[in-house]
């Protein structure tokens, strides 16, 4: 596997193109993931997410030395995030291969590996970014797996996904899974919490990415859309982080 190499301009250079490129909800996320807090966001579909969290591993692993893992319901959806890390590598002059199913080594050792619901990854350490859970198989397996390569102190975990009917999704998303539940858990955060538990729990619609800046969802997402392209309950899943079908769903917990 040959290592990518970044001099120090080159890093300013990858700095200076995403505080030109992105949006402010996309660096409201970069700024709390610097403080180390793990986060669990509810977003909308086509808003950056996954371009967002590229370039944050990509400078932390360059910076730090860490290994990043990206993790989500197949290996080849992990590997849309490794070609926008090659599109920021591109930008600055670093050849790679966007095509490659290889993972990433850097001159530092620091390691940026994909893994799909199915992977061993259980000897895998690093800061972790768990994309679309909601719609994995099991949310509960993805999550242990996650979490087991983030266990180590100096490791952040990200959470990101828009919603599904899962309940153990929902119960994911609002916490419920890891301590006890005394009052009605949150469904939607529109300007970001930082929770008792110690996550940073916010919910960014297609509406509210727009107000913000974003211009990923140029399409008018009025009543001519949803008949052609979504059902209501399912424009509500995918571009409005109403996790409301989710918390009435009575289905077995995974």
């Amino acid at each position: 596997m040959k290592s990518m190499i970044f001099t120090a301009g080159q890093v300013d250079g990858l700095r200076e193109h995403f505080e030109n490129a992105a949006f402010d909800y996309q660096k409201t996320w970069y700024r709390v993931g610097q403080t180390g807090t793990e986060r669990s966001l509810t977003k909308s579909r086509q808003i950056g997410a996954d371009w967002l969290f590229a370039f944050e591993a990509l400078l932390d692993a360059i910076t730090s030395g860490r290994n990043q893992h990206f993790l989500t319901v197949s290996r080849y959806s992990a590997l849309t995030t490794r070609a926008f890390i090659a599109e920021f590598c591109r930008v600055v002059g670093v050849n790679v291969n966007p095509f490659s199913l290889n993972n990433m080594l850097l001159g530092n050792g620091a390691l940026i590996a994909f893994h799909g619901e199915n992977s061993h990854a259980a000897a895998h350490t690093g800061n972790v970014y768990l994309g679309e859970y909601a719609w994995a198989k099991n949310p509960r397996s993805i999550l242990q797996m996650a979490k087991g390569m983030a266990m180590h102190k100096n490791h952040r975990l990200t959470l990101y996904t828009t919603p599904s009917r899962s309940h153990t999704a929902f119960n994911i998303w609002n916490g419920s899974l890891r301590r006890p539940q005394k009052t009605v858990p949150v469904i939607h955060t529109d300007n970001g919490v930082y929770c008792a538990d110690g996550v940073f729990r916010q919910s960014v619609t297609a509406d509210d990415a727009t107000q913000q800046g974003g211009t990923l969802l140029k399409r008018h997402l009025g009543k001519d859309w949803l008949e052609k392209y979504a059902s209501p309950d399912e424009f509500k899943l995918l571009f409005e982080c109403d996790w409301s079908q989710a918390a009435n769903n009575a289905e077995a917990m995974k």
